[in-house]
């Protein structure tokens, strides 16, 4: 049986070891008797957040993901001219920083983890997972970030400082403002995911209804399965 965590509402952590109880009376009286573990500041609305006795991890929805990079033109099967992302300039590229906003039913998290010892900071880079609630998790078809979903932020990224929200949003504005290139390129389908029309610039989601198998996350992990699979 695992052990029973409770965030009490001024953000203390209290732990509870199960295998000790034996009923519900003896639950309440260990978390009575726990140690708290103070948060320095307790997560926000619109946030997800798992603790643990050591580790957290927080997590939250990105409405947008901004495209730092080089598009090309493509013509599809069907004649249609559209424009995707190649992230290099192939010669007949051009720089364009746009923003994708998912379509309805697939879900794009941020998700940071945390060392919770008394300088409570971030104990690794950055994760994102691309979710479809219902079906599966698969590997972001972004650039920067490499099959597990660990966010490469560059060699020039410093770890930021200040609560576990402060934090978080510091690394989505590094993570939104980075250029995407070829370094960790995202696996190109038939039909690329990331389609817009030149003449609009508006967003072309005909490639999301059949997702290739071959960006399914291949890492399970604490950190995705405890924050998006609770």
């Amino acid at each position: 049986m695992q052990d029973l965590y409770i965030i009490r509402p001024d953000g203390k952590l209290c732990h509870a070891p199960l295998r000790e109880v034996s009923n519900g009376a003896d639950i309440l009286r260990s978390l009575a008797r726990s140690e708290p573990v103070v948060y320095r500041n307790y997560p926000s609305p619109g946030y997800r957040f798992k603790a643990g006795p050591d580790r957290a991890v927080l997590a939250k929805k990105l409405d947008r993901i901004k495209l730092n990079t080089w598009f090309a033109p493509i013509t599809l099967p069907d004649g249609t001219a559209r424009i995707t992302p190649v992230f290099y300039d192939n010669g007949m590229a051009i720089r364009q920083n746009l923003e994708f906003t998912p379509p309805g039913g697939h879900e794009f998290w941020f998700l940071c983890p945390f060392d919770m010892g008394r300088e409570q900071r971030m104990s690794d880079a950055p994760h994102m997972a691309w979710f479809i609630p219902g079906d599966n998790i698969y590997r972001p078809p972004f650039s920067n970030t490499y099959d597990d979903g660990k966010i490469c932020m560059g060699r020039n990224w410093i770890s930021p400082t200040g609560t576990l929200v402060e934090q978080f949003e510091a690394a989505v504005d590094w993570f939104q403002n980075a250029e995407s290139n070829t370094d960790l390129r995202p696996h190109t389908a038939p039909i690329p995911l990331l389609l817009w029309d030149p003449a609009t610039m508006t967003i072309d989601y005909r490639g999301w209804d059949d997702i290739d198998s071959d960006m399914q996350r291949s890492l399970s992990s604490w950190i995705y399965d405890q924050i998006l699979t609770p």
